[in-house]
């Protein structure tokens, strides 16, 4: 198993910079039945600037905590990027990542764990 700096590694290894272009944004409450409460899991799907690209970053986020998102207008959301910074060793409870945009500074949260990948669609213009 990966440690929380390499987890960050490996999200960088992926050039999240070239992904600026909100596709999604999704989140779900479930119960923790083992916490006795829920939690909140969110989901990223970003893309190219270019729509001939089929490639996604997709970005999986779980227990989500603080989670501020603020579009400024309704024009296509771009991100200059979205940086994920371990906090493990602060020993926060169960929080080990802040993830947050940097340019507009329109999405922030803190996070347990989160995964990260590139996806390929069917479709440039629609997601899977």
């Amino acid at each position: 198993m990966r440690n929380y700096a390499q987890a960050v590694e490996a999200y960088h290894d992926l050039n999240p910079s070239s992904f600026p272009v909100l596709v999604r944004l999704e989140t779900r409450e479930e119960p923790d039945l083992m916490r006795d409460r829920f939690t909140r899991t969110l989901e990223l799907e970003l893309r190219p600037i270019t729509f001939e690209d089929n490639r996604r970053l997709l970005l999986i986020f779980w227990d989500v905590r603080s989670l501020m998102w603020t579009p400024v207008d309704s024009a296509p959301l771009q991100y200059s990027q979205i940086e994920v910074y371990s906090v493990h060793d602060r020993q926060w409870e169960n929080i080990n990542y802040i993830v947050r945009e940097l340019q507009r500074n329109e999405l922030y949260f803190m996070c347990a764990n989160f995964d990260a990948s590139i996806i390929e669609v069917t479709s440039p213009l629609v997601s899977e």
